[in-house]
C-alpha cells in the first residue's frame, strides 16, 4: 500500500513538473555577439580579478531545450515562492550578514525564526495529504530601490515585531505581526491565497498588492558562499537595467555565482527564469532578451510558468 502510494505521489511530482515548465525560445550567446570569444576571455580575466575561479559556461555548452539542462543545474520545485521581506537594515546591508543557514533559526531570532515555522507547517500539511497544501519555495529578500509602502512604514512604527512577506505568483504582501504567525504560515502554504485570506478572522493581518511587472533577484547570501557576495556587489552597482531589484538568499548552484531570478508578471501568467554564471558584462542583454522570451543557452538554469 505504501509502495503505491508513493509511486501515486512520484507520478503526480513528475506530472506537475511537466506542466510547470515555461516553454522558451532559447539563443547562443554568440548569435548575439558575433566576438563572442573575445567577451569570453574578457568575463574569465574579469572573475580571476575578482579572485572568482568559477568559468562561465563553456562556449561549446549551448543549449536548444529544456530537456538538455543538466539535472544539476534544474531550478526547485515549487508552486509559490515565499520571501520574507528584511528591512532591518537602512543601508540596505543586511544581506552580508544573513547567516548560513537562515531557516534554522528558532522564533526568538527576529525575523528569520519564522521561516522555520512556515516550513514545519508546510512538512505537516504534506504528511497529512492536505490537498490544498503547496510546494512552497522560501528565501529571505532584501528589496533595493523600492520605495516603501506608505502604510507599511507607518505600521513598522508601532510596537511589536512585524514581519512582511511577497507571496509570488500572486504578486502579494502579507503583514502581520508576532501573534498572527500560526496564522500566516497556515495560509501560505494553501492555494487560493486571496480566497483562504478573506475567511481570516484576524484584522491584525493585511494583504496589499506589489505594485510591480518584473522583479530581479540576485543571490547575495554572502556568509553561505562569498562569491555569492561579490558577485551581488558587482552586478547590484554596474548592471543598467532599471528593474526591481532584491537580493536573495541562497537559491542552489552557488558553484555558478551570480545566481539571478527575473520574476516577469503578464496579463494571465507570471513567469521566473533562472540564470547562472551572470556577471555585469553579460547580464543587461542576458536580462533583455529574456523579457523576450529568449532565454540565452550559456546562462539559463531553467524557468517556469505561473497562473496569475
Amino acid at each position: 500500500m505504501n509502495t503505491l502510494k508513493l509511486l501515486s505521489k512520484s507520478l503526480r511530482f513528475y506530472s506537475y513538473r511537466l506542466n510547470r515548465e515555461h516553454t522558451a525560445n532559447f539563443i547562443s550567446i554568440k548569435k548575439i555577439i558575433p566576438d563572442y570569444q573575445n567577451l569570453e576571455t574578457q568575463c574569465n580575466c574579469y572573475l580571476e580579478n575578482l579572485k572568482l575561479n568559477d568559468p562561465i559556461a563553456p562556449i561549446t555548452n549551448i543549449t536548444t531545450k529544456v530537456s538538455d539542462i543538466s539535472p544539476k543545474s534544474m531550478i526547485p520545485v515549487y508552486k509559490r515562492h515565499v520571501l520574507l521581506i528584511d528591512e532591518t537594515s537602512s543601508s540596505k546591508q543586511a544581506h552580508m550578514n544573513w547567516q548560513s543557514k537562515l531557516e534554522d533559526n528558532d522564533e526568538s531570532v527576529y525575523p528569520y525564526g519564522i521561516l522555520k515555522r512556515i516550513k514545519e507547517k508546510n512538512l505537516q500539511l504534506m504528511k497529512q495529504q492536505n490537498e490544498e497544501c503547496l510546494p512552497i519555495l522560501m528565501n529571505v529578500i532584501e528589496l533595493v530601490n523600492i520605495a516603501e509602502d506608505p502604510v507599511s512604514a507607518q505600521d513598522s512604527t508601532k510596537t511589536g515585531k512585524k514581519y512582511k512577506l511577497l507571496c509570488l505568483p500572486e504578486w502579494k504582501v502579507l503583514s502581520f505581526d508576532e501573534n498572527s504567525i500560526e496564522q500566516v504560515s497556515d495560509l501560505v502554504n494553501k492555494s487560493n491565497l486571496s480566497e483562504h485570506f478573506e475567511h481570516l478572522d484576524n484584522n491584525k493581518i493585511k494583504l496589499s498588492t506589489f505594485h510591480e511587472d518584473n522583479l530581479l533577484l540576485i543571490c547575495g547570501h554572502n556568509q553561505r558562499d562569498t562569491r555569492c557576495g561579490v558577485m551581488a556587489k558587482e552586478l547590484i552597482t554596474k548592471m543598467k537595467s532599471n528593474d526591481p531589484v532584491g537580493f536573495i538568499s541562497h537559491i542552489g548552484g552557488h558553484k555558478f555565482a551570480g545566481n539571478i531570478i527575473l520574476y516577469k508578471q503578464q496579463k494571465h501568467e507570471t513567469n521566473s527564469y533562472w540564470f547562472r554564471h551572470i556577471n555585469p558584462l553579460v547580464a543587461d542583454e542576458v536580462l533583455e532578451q529574456a523579457k523576450k522570451g529568449i532565454m540565452v543557452s550559456e546562462f539559463y538554469r531553467g524557468s517556469a510558468s505561473f497562473k496569475n
